[in-house]
């Protein structure tokens, strides 16, 4: 079945925090400090249903269990275009 790649890197520098990178059926989540990563998902078109040909990356970010962030991106199979919901490319929180 055809599929899109997805690379997902993360550094976290402050305590408490965590990231949670996912794609229909699959997600992997990173909460270790002062450590580069990269991680791989795959937006298999067998996950996306029948006649359906969206396939959605989603990260949230929280911290100490709180939601601080979601952004969401969907490709389109059929096209190789992406369009951006809820996207945000980098946040500072002064909190």
């Amino acid at each position: 079945m055809p599929s899109k790649g997805v690379k997902c890197y993360a550094y976290i520098a402050v305590q408490g925090v965590e990231i949670e990178f996912s794609v229909p059926k699959q997600n992997v989540t990173k909460r270790e400090r002062h450590e580069f990563s990269v991680s791989h998902l795959e937006v298999e078109s067998k996950n996306l249903g029948v006649f359906k040909f969206t396939g959605r990356f989603e990260f949230k970010v929280r911290r100490d269990g709180r939601e601080l962030n979601v952004s969401n991106i969907s490709a389109e199979w059929s096209s190789k275009s992406i369009k951006c919901e809820r996207c945000t490319h980098a946040f500072r929180n002064n909190g």
